[in-house]
């Protein structure tokens, strides 16, 4: 009899685990097959591999002389495999896109854009709850890219070799019933949830762990975590059995509704996953930003959402550079000459937006009309002037915060949000915008205004 490599892990396993009924388990076969295999390797090499006795099974000198040759050859050809599959894939590597996917939001709306980008090219899809197990097929040259999340600044495994660029980082929010007593709060804090149930998808991150310390933090212990697939999760919130922590993107489910957590306890990263050596690397970039794409895509079913993370730019799409330094983008940029990284995307469709807010004439005359309305009443005295005459209609003037503590006069303003609705493409979002403030630069007794620099540099609209 020859040996082949399945026989070089069959006396690992036995050496591993010390035992031929264990190794019989671990190998999935019975443990009388298991006996009569290694039988035929001992007589194929000429001697006895392993002691065995109650205490279990012990390699002898032959034995570690075959486990010391058999642990350089199965990772050489482990690695022989792998480059090889890589190397067979070279040829249609542009025209096929393996992707694997953990609970991922965007992954179909990913797949959607490259399909309609690329009619031509054929996606495959798969589906699995360990990042691991992923990693290890995307280095194994059976997946092109790996969509996956971390939490925190959790990285993935570096064993797999594999180049790790973020799409995006969001809060951690819950999802509740609609009948929650805190269903009705825009944000919700940690404590108070302290004594409900949790359930939560499974999972091999560290994601359990620092959701433990985060309530910790808040001061409690989670009194039971379920753990459940997707529907599971969904069927255990609607029945109030218990509430369950989802991602920013969580589609919107009928009868339930999600929350961001007061302080944003817990964060989630966003990750797409190749290997540098593959051919899928030559189309990284590419299908990098169509993750971006996807992403912001996906905002525009959550306005509520799109709206914090324009004043909170640490979480969202971030600029990462080729080196993995993360940069948080901010909405004041106006660069017109952007990086062609993964955040463009988002940046780009941000300033359309706004582009488009501040060109709508109807929102510009409001906005006038509503600057025009400022009045400066004198003290001591109850006359007012207006910009459109003392007998004009105007909405009932109200006190401007920058002016409250002003001793030499009153700035009173109708200054005040507008709603105004931008359309880009088939998204719809909703943002609001503040009119600048009127720039009064003097009292009503001729010295300067104390409140100058706050009146006259309003917040800039992203």
């Amino acid at each position: 009899m020859n040996l082949e490599l399945r026989h070089l892990r069959v006396v690992c396993a036995i050496a591993e685990t010390g035992s031929v009924t264990k190794a019989a388990s671990t190998l999935g076969l019975a443990q009388p097959a298991l006996t009569a295999q290694l039988q035929r390797i001992e007589r194929a090499l000429g001697g006895p591999l392993f002691e065995r006795d109650r205490r279990g099974a012990r390699p002898t000198a032959l034995g570690e002389l075959v486990l010391d040759r058999a642990r350089v050859l199965l990772p050489a050809m482990k690695g022989l495999q792998d480059e090889a599959a890589r190397l067979a894939g070279a040829g249609d590597a542009l025209r096929r896109y393996r992707f694997g996917g953990v609970n991922s939001p965007i992954l179909g709306r990913l797949v959607h854009r490259l399909a309609a980008e690329r009619p031509d090219v054929q996606i495959t899809m798969y589906a699995s709850w360990s990042v691991d197990e992923l990693a290890q097929l995307v280095a194994g040259g059976r997946l092109d890219f790996a969509l996956t999340g971390v939490c925190g600044d959790a990285t993935p495994s570096a064993e797999s070799g594999l180049s790790w660029r973020e799409v995006a980082v969001d809060p951690v929010f819950v999802l509740l019933p609609q009948t929650h007593p805190m269903a009705g709060r825009d944000e919700v804090r940690l404590v108070d949830l302290r004594r409900e149930q949790w359930v939560a998808a499974p999972g091999d991150g560290c994601f359990g762990d620092c959701f433990a310390a985060a309530c910790a933090r808040a001061g409690f212990t989670p009194r039971k975590v379920y753990e459940a697939d997707v529907r599971g999760c969904l069927d255990l919130v609607d029945a109030g059995e218990a509430v369950a922590l989802c991602q920013a993107t969580f589609r919107p489910v009928a009868g339930l509704v999600t929350r961001r957590l007061a302080g944003a306890p817990l964060r989630w990263r966003l990750l797409l996953g190749w290997h540098p050596d593959a051919p899928a690397a030559r189309v990284a970039e590419p299908v990098l930003e169509a993750a971006v794409a996807a992403y912001t895509d996906a905002l525009a079913n959550h306005p509520d959402y799109l709206a914090w993370l324009l004043s909170h730019p640490d979480f969202g799409v971030q600029s990462t550079t080729p080196s993995g330094v993360r940069t948080a983008w901010r909405s004041s940029s106006r660069s017109s000459a952007l990086p062609r990284l993964g955040f463009s995307a988002l940046s780009a469709r941000i300033r359309s937006m706004a582009s488009r807010i501040t060109s709508m004439s109807s929102g510009v005359r409001s906005t006038l009309r509503l600057v025009s309305t400022c009045r400066i009443r004198r003290p001591g005295s109850g006359r007012s002037r207006s910009g459109f005459g003392p007998n004009a209609s105007s909405p009932e003037p109200r006190v401007s915060s920058h002016c409250r503590s002003c001793s030499e006069g009153t700035f009173t303003s109708a200054w005040k949000s507008s709603q105004i609705t931008s359309t880009s493409g088939s998204s719809r979002a909703s943002r609001t915008i503040t009119p600048p403030l009127p720039t009064a630069t003097r009292t009503a007794s001729g010295r300067p205004h104390p409140c100058r620099s706050a009146a006259s540099n309003p917040p800039a609209a992203p």
